[in-house]
């Protein structure tokens, strides 16, 4: 089976068991320490790859309750983190909006993630990173999908730990 290229590279810095696991538990209380423990990982993994660093950083968007309840945007700070360690912009491009349709269809709660239109222009031509504190394959490619509309020259995605076990 033939999947269409949206994503050039996907790598996770950890697994999430032990300390990653402690440090998931972390940011999920809302310490703002355990996101700087994250990021450093996350960047050590991917200049040990021998990545090339990218132009610009793009988090994942946080719901406002979450937001309300941590008292910080999670993935904000991670992105922001790995921005200082890389020396790279970072751009909140990515809004979660409810998906009405959905609800409406098939009765699920269930959010859409999608460009802010006013923002766009930044990505033409430009090695663009996703970072994310979970791997998700699936979502990586659907947002890759609408970053890919604005042109960027290579969309990577860098998160910190591939799946949580409980």
């Amino acid at each position: 089976m033939q999947r269409p290229f949206v994503i050039h590279r996907q790598i996770a810095a950890c697994e999430a068991f032990g300390p990653a696991q402690a440090i998931l538990n972390g940011i999920h209380t809302g310490k703002l320490h355990c996101v700087s423990a994250a990021a450093s990982l996350m960047a050590y993994q991917w200049v040990t790859l021998k990545m090339p660093l990218p132009e610009l950083l793009i988090p994942f968007p946080t719901s406002f309750w979450e937001k309300q309840r941590l008292g910080f945007d999670p993935h904000l700070a991670l992105a922001l983190e790995v921005g200082k360690i890389f020396s790279v912009p970072t751009h909140s491009i990515l809004q979660k909006t409810f998906d009405r349709e959905r609800f409406l269809s098939q009765g699920q709660f269930h959010h859409r993630i999608q460009l802010s239109k006013s923002k766009t222009e930044i990505l033409c031509d430009r090695r663009v990173l996703m970072t994310a504190f979970l791997f998700d394959d699936g979502l990586f490619r659907s947002v890759g999908k609408e970053l890919k509309t604005c042109f960027p020259a290579q969309i990577d995605a860098l998160a910190f730990a591939t799946a949580e076990i409980q």
